[in-house]
This record gives structure tokens, sequence and C-alpha cells, in this order.
């Protein structure tokens, strides 16, 4: 709601004594606004480059696939961006970057009363890597979010009805990532070994 948003920072903002008016309040959140867009387009430019890439060489690439603010932030994420792609040596992308290729999946049927907005991305960005042959998940999360603890077993089912592993990572309170490094190895045995099929939705409907 635009409106409650510029009624709510107008008060903030004249509690703290800057004077603004809905006006420029308004201008402000537009230039935010788009802003934002140019730098998401971006981002889905630098997605797609990845994706076209992989899809040409046939290559095995894995995405990070978790609540942006555990997969961007080094020390939330234990920095293990890093060790996936420059000490692995993995073709590795969050998944913010290729948002616009998931976004519109519809959900309906597999979930019913899914509010929160990260858990709808985590979900779909899920479908999208288990139906997309080249693409394998990391799911990375914290133990104190309880939604994730739940979610898990479903995103689990969504790569298990296309025959892929997925890897799970829980980073919090993680001083290094050298725990990482070994479960990686691990799993990028087990991905070159896997077999996937072209996604089920049938064994993911309730």
């Amino acid at each position: 709601d635009a409106e409650l948003l510029v009624r709510e920072l107008k008060q903030e903002f004249d509690r703290l004594g800057f004077g603004l008016t809905n006006r420029q309040i308004k201008e402000a959140i537009k230039y935010a606004d788009s802003a934002e867009n140019s730098f998401k387009a971006e981002l889905f430019r630098e997605g797609d480059k990845f994706l076209t890439r992989i899809e040409a060489d046939d290559t095995k690439a894995y995405i990070g696939i978790g609540r942006d603010y555990v997969l961007l932030d080094p020390e939330a994420s234990s920095n293990s961006g890093v060790m996936f792609s420059q000490i692995r040596g993995l073709d590795y992308l969050p998944q913010v970057f290729i948002e616009h290729k998931f976004r519109a999946i519809p959900l309906e049927g597999m979930v019913e009363n899914e509010f929160w907005v990260q858990s709808v991305k985590i979900l779909k960005a899920g479908v999208f890597v288990a139906d997309h042959p080249n693409l394998f998940a990391i799911r990375m999360m914290n133990f104190a979010c309880g939604p994730d603890s739940l979610k898990v077993y479903q995103e689990e089912n969504i790569q298990q009805a296309a025959d892929k592993p997925v890897l799970v990572l829980l980073t919090d309170a993680q001083t290094n990532n050298a725990p990482f490094v070994t479960r990686t190895e691990a799993h990028e045995r087990v991905v070159n070994q896997s077999r996937p099929k072209k996604l089920d939705r049938k064994k993911l409907t309730r």
C-alpha cells in the first residue's frame, strides 16, 4: 500500500525532525524502486549469461537456494559462495540471479497458504532447478529459522521428484567453512553419479 508507506515514513521523518513533504517521500520511493529495478536487471543479465554458458557446454552447475540475507551475506553463509566458486571451482550462482526465470512458476497444488515471500521464492527456485537438466541445488539455511526447518523436507521432495540430490548446509555459528568443503566434495561425486530425469510434477501435488 503506497499511501500507507508514505504516511508511515512521513510520521517517522517528522519525529526525527526531517520535515519532508509527502511529495518528496513519494519521489524518493519512486527513485529507489527505479534503482532497485535497474540493479535486478543487471543481476538477471548475468544469470542469463550463466545459464546460456552451462547449457551450451552441457555443464553441471549449482544454484544456491535460500533466503537472500543468508545466501548473500558472507558471515551468515560462512562465506560458502567463495568456497563453492573459487576454492572448489564449481559453476555456482545464488538464486537471486535467476529469479526472473522462476517467479512465474505456479505453486498451486504443491502448497497451500504459503504467505512468506522468501519461502515462496525458495520453493519456486527449487522447482526451476529440479526441472533444469544442468542445475543442482545447494540449500543454505539457519538453525534459528523455524519455517526453514519445516520446509526443507518439502524442498527435498521437489528434488527427489527429478531424481536429483540436494546438499543442505546449516551455516549459522560456523567460524569457517572448512566442514562444508568435504561435504561439497562428496556432493559433487553424488551429482556426477546421478541420473536426473524430467521433473515429475504429479509427485508434488497434494
